[in-house]
């Protein structure tokens, strides 16, 4: 028997379905409150805003993304960026037509910091796998930095415009982001203080 569904599980699938017809700037909470039947107050008691609860989707969707990184990034085997990298573009691709509502809308500031947050927590766990103690947290920072902004606009790229390439390619380009150079990066963060 499943779960009954919960009030901001059903204001989250609203919240994609209206993504879809009529995009994020078209969005409002009482447009959302009355399409689900409910009162703008009732709304507010699980949500305080349209950003709030498009946050919530874009960290449910990274935490995907986290699930299939950390189940391939479990070992020291070469191999294992190029199946992290293949898993993620399947994620990316299953969830395409989704993705590419959100980054049409004006959503660039939530959705980059929740892939900041989602690439902190992935690499942070490169380091564990790794025995490496993060102490330079700027320099830190700065990694988590490149590899988002890189990513982000690449994938937004991909799936905005490059429908075409196919997904090995676009794996060639993420492959300059997503390998074992990683490690020697993350090395100097845990050299604090070290030039």
């Amino acid at each position: 028997m499943s779960r009954p569904e919960s009030a901001k599980d059903r204001i989250k699938q609203e919240m994609l379905r209206q993504l879809a017809d009529v995009g994020y700037g078209a969005i409002t909470i009482t447009g959302l409150a009355e399409s689900l039947g409910m009162s703008r107050q009732n709304l507010y008691k699980h949500y305080t805003s349209k950003e709030q609860i498009f946050f919530d989707i874009t960290e449910q969707r990274l935490e995907a993304f986290f699930d299939v990184f950390e189940q391939f990034y479990s070992d020291r085997s070469p191999e294992k960026w190029d199946a992290v990298i293949r898993n993620l573009l399947a994620v990316i691709e299953s969830n395409r037509e989704l993705l590419g509502h959100i980054l049409e809308g004006q959503t660039e500031p939530a959705v980059f910091a929740s892939l900041k947050a989602a690439i902190a927590r992935a690499l942070g766990h490169v380091a564990r796998v790794n025995g490496i103690v993060i102490s330079d947290r700027a320099f830190f920072d700065i990694i988590v930095l490149h590899i988002a902004g890189s990513s982000y606009h690449i994938t937004r790229a991909w799936i905005l415009g490059g429908a075409d390439v196919p997904a090995a390619k676009l794996a060639l380009v993420l492959g300059d982001l997503f390998n074992d150079g990683i490690v020697s990066k993350l090395k100097a963060c845990d050299q604090a203080g070290q030039d």
